[in-house]
């Protein structure tokens, strides 16, 4: 799994990408298997991903220069920060869903 999220990220990002990553300890996974933190950031070493609460999704600042933002809760999407998000996707955010249907439990 790792590897397959490394290899997306170096196609469709170049190495200066902000990377932000959804990350609130105890939140949920649905529909898929939860990915521990230090898969995360073993996949993505080199990009120097920014980890970010709900409370720092809520802040329109943290996915203003992002390249992408990855969601690894599986099918589980953080809604308090939903309209933040919402604007990131369509301003032409990109986002990666890790497991699950994406955006489907909310």
């Amino acid at each position: 799994m790792r590897t397959l999220i490394a290899a997306l990220l170096l196609i469709a990002s170049p190495a200066f990408a902000r990377v932000v990553v959804f990350w609130q300890d105890n939140f949920p996974t649905v529909a898929s298997q939860p990915i521990a933190r230090t898969a995360l950031v073993q996949a993505l070493d080199g990009l120097d991903p920014i980890f970010a609460s709900i409370d720092g999704l809520r802040d329109p600042a943290t996915l203003a220069a992002a390249d992408l933002l990855v969601l690894p809760n599986g099918s589980a999407v953080p809604t308090d920060a939903w309209s933040v998000i919402q604007q990131y996707l369509r301003a032409g955010g990109n986002l990666l869903v890790i497991g699950g249907q994406a955006l489907r439990v909310r």
